[in-house]
């Protein structure tokens, strides 16, 4: 009787621990991104850095080629259009150092083989602007994105990747309203899209 008990305290916490899945403990440190020191057309150049990594892991390689891809399929394009454009007075370039600050990424294979147990995956992406002429800071600002572990596991990763993709929106987004109006923007994932071209 003793054994039966035993075992089934053993499968409930199992279920259990499968169901909760390992926490994340990578979360944003606001809400809210503040308003650049001004607007991003005042610059006649606009420069988009490789995605840094904080943090370099093994494990962040695919992740971090994913998010590069759709930083570029956001941005690159529009950067292009801008940099074309006549601007009055000095040449001014604003350099974006976008950075992964943390992650946590739960692969598809991984996510296959122990679903849930392997928990959320989450990041947090920050962006410096700079002038590169002065060195003088435009605007910080960070974004973060996740995936719940169950989501994952049902998805067999799937979750996973579409965070990638959020998070690359989300500087997307941030660059594309701040050029015409400094107006700052949400640190959490925003549901309006990218376009590759205004």
């Amino acid at each position: 009787m003793k054994i039966i008990r035993c075992l089934l305290a053993c499968v409930y916490l199992g279920i259990h621990f499968l169901m909760t899945g390992c926490v994340t403990h990578i979360k944003p440190t606001a809400l809210t991104n503040a308003p650049p020191a001004e607007r991003f057309a005042n610059f006649s150049t606009i420069e988009l850095l490789p995605l840094a990594d904080a943090a370099p892991h093994p494990s962040h390689r695919g992740a971090m080629e994913k998010i590069q891809q759709n930083v570029d399929i956001r941005l690159n394009r529009q950067i292009q259009t801008w940099n074309q454009r006549k601007v009055d007075g000095p040449v001014r370039t604003l350099v974006i150092h976008p950075e992964i600050g943390e992650m946590k990424f739960v692969g598809g294979g991984k996510r296959f083989l122990t679903g849930a147990l392997s928990g959320s995956s989450a990041v947090v992406l920050r962006a410096k602007f700079i002038e590169k002429e002065t060195n003088k800071e435009i605007a910080t600002a960070e974004f973060y994105s996740k995936a719940a572990a169950e989501g994952g596991a049902w998805t067999f990763g799937a979750t996973d990747n579409i965070m990638l993709v959020r998070i690359a929106n989300s500087l997307a987004v941030y660059v594309l309203k701040n050029f015409d109006a400094a107006v700052g923007g949400p640190v959490m994932p925003t549901a309006e899209p990218a376009p590759e071209q205004r």
